[in-house]
């Protein structure tokens, strides 16, 4: 026997893929004109700085910056350059337009926008750290873990970080709704 989901269901997932496509494409827009304004070029070189920081107790030579050259690192003759799309701001994007789009409070969607960003931010460090020690312990693996592997990587990472959130909104629903429909206790 098959289950009918009323229609404010299906409104409300409606809703949520729209309200999501559209911020999913506004964050890919922003990502774009970032990068034809090099506009991030700050963040990207924090993302470097503390690549290089997090690296150097794992034995990797990132070296100097080049002169000119920000948000470079050169581990083992390998140039690793930190660019806008390197940063995550469309994986950032995609996060903070799932938080967005889901129904709830302005509470919730604060807490999950905060853990996106910086969740995300960290995960992309993470990222980035792994390219450096794999230049620096096993420089012919270099461009396999770049092109197969790291592509995929914040997908991979981002979703589960964003089911997290999911079900803490969920269980925040959950515990609100059962105090609101208990019986009001008095202390008398």
């Amino acid at each position: 026997m098959a289950v009918i989901k009323p229609r404010s269901y299906r409104r409300q997932v409606f809703q949520f893929v729209l309200v999501f496509t559209v911020l999913a494409a506004a964050s890919s827009a922003l990502e774009t004109w970032m990068r034809a304004r090099q506009i991030g070029v700050g963040y990207q070189d924090a993302i470097t700085r503390t690549v290089r920081a997090l690296t150097a107790p794992l034995g990797v030579d990132a070296g100097s910056m080049p002169a000119g050259q920000r948000c470079t690192l050169r581990v083992n003759n390998i140039q690793l350059v930190v660019t806008i799309e390197c940063a995550a701001v469309l994986a950032t994007g995609l996060f903070v337009s799932a938080v967005l789009a889901f129904p709830g409070g302005w509470r919730v969607k604060v807490v999950g926008v905060i853990l996106g960003v910086v969740g995300v931010a960290l995960l992309n460090v993470l990222r980035v750290v792994i390219l450096a020690t794999v230049a620096q312990h096993k420089p012919d693996w270099f461009n396999v873990t770049h092109d197969v592997l790291m592509q995929g990587f914040l997908v991979v990472m981002v979703t589960p970080l964003w089911l997290v959130w999911l079900a803490w909104v969920m269980r925040a629903g959950r515990r609100s709704s059962r105090s609101a429909s208990a019986p009001a206790v008095r202390g008398d």
